[in-house]
């Protein structure tokens, strides 16, 4: 009896970890650009950010911040289940954030921001 069970419960661990990891993960950050701490020139930014899970972009959002707190909220283009894309228009030099939020496929919520600089047109 404690044998079968232990070999019952050692089975279960087997499957647990043989099943896909990423059903398991939150949606963490593998790539972005503008890349943190980057600096980029002034004028329209293409924004990109690739997570290691696909993300409900239904209940997923992206936004710019400036220096002062202005919030830029930013409608995603269309683009893979695992990446967050917009376009940042007639951006002018300064300190910015994207802050990101998204509902990831194990249904945990998650959220970061991502710090660059933009600096004068061809700087």
């Amino acid at each position: 009896m404690i044998i079968r069970r232990s070999l019952s419960s050692l089975g279960i661990f087997a499957l647990l970890c043989l099943a896909e990891p990423r059903a398991f993960a939150h949606a963490i950050i593998v790539e972005a650009s503008p890349a943190a701490r980057s600096t980029v020139p002034a004028g329209d930014i293409p924004i990109e950010i690739k997570f290691n899970s696909r993300v409900d972009r239904a209940r997923s959002r992206l936004a710019l911040i400036d220096a002062r707190g202005a919030v830029v909220k930013l409608d995603l283009a269309e683009s893979s289940a695992e990446r967050m894309s917009a376009l940042a228009t007639a951006v002018v030099p300064g300190n910015y954030r994207i802050e990101w939020y998204v509902l990831s496929i194990d249904g945990h919520i998650t959220r970061g921001n991502i710090k660059f600089s933009v600096s004068t047109k061809g700087s």
